[in-house]
């Protein structure tokens, strides 16, 4: 879920039902610029309502690259 508020906060939700935890990558494209810049997202453990948030007045995201988090030593 997406939601632009009139603060021009930009919000992006997630929950996923996997057993794992999930990353992805993102990159979204600021209003006004041409090019898509690379953004940090954290990763996503099952059944948790995640928020990702930006300040920028972004026109589209693009999410990709989903992957199963490996485990961590």
């Amino acid at each position: 879920m997406l939601v632009s508020l009139d603060s021009k906060l930009v919000v992006l939700t997630t929950v996923h039902h996997l057993e794992k935890p999930i990353t992805f990558k993102a990159k979204i494209k600021i209003k006004g610029r041409t090019e898509y810049i690379e953004t940090s997202i954290v990763d996503k453990y099952p059944n948790v309502f995640s928020i990702e948030q930006w300040q920028d007045e972004i026109e589209t995201i693009i999410l990709y690259d989903f992957e199963i988090v490996k485990k961590q030593n």
